[in-house]
C-alpha cells in the first residue's frame, strides 16, 4: 500500500512500526518509523513523500480516518531508521 508506491518502495525495506501516541491533552497522533533500505540516506523529501502516501492510503481505505480524524492530525510523524536498526525485526 503506502510503502509500495513508486519511488518509495525503492527507499525502504518494508519494515515499519506504527505507534499511536497521546499528548498531555489526550490528543492522539500516529508515529510511523520506517526502515530505509541499505545505502539510502534519510531526507525531508522522503519523509514528506511517505507521510503523504500514508494519508492518501488511509483516506481511501478508512471512512473513520477520513471523517473523524481532524485534518491537522492526519499526517503521521514519520521517522526514518537506518537499515537493520529497527528492534524486533530480524535482519535479512
Amino acid at each position: 500500500m503506502a510503502l509500495e508506491e513508486a519511488p518509495i518502495h525503492t527507499w525502504v525495506t518494508g519494515k515499519f512500526v506504527l505507534i499511536a501516541e497521546e499528548d498531555t491533552a489526550r490528543d492522539r497522533r500516529l508515529r510511523l518509523v520506517v526502515e530505509l533500505a541499505p545505502g539510502v540516506a534519510p531526507s525531508d523529501d522522503k519523509v514528506d513523500a511517505i507521510a503523504t502516501s500514508v494519508v492518501r492510503a488511509l483516506l481511501l481505505r478508512s471512512s473513520e480516518f477520513a471523517h473523524y480524524v481532524p485534518r491537522e492530525r492526519q499526517r503521521p510523524d514519520v521517522v526514518l531508521a537506518a537499515a537493520g536498526t529497527l528492534r524486533g525485526f530480524p535482519w535479512g
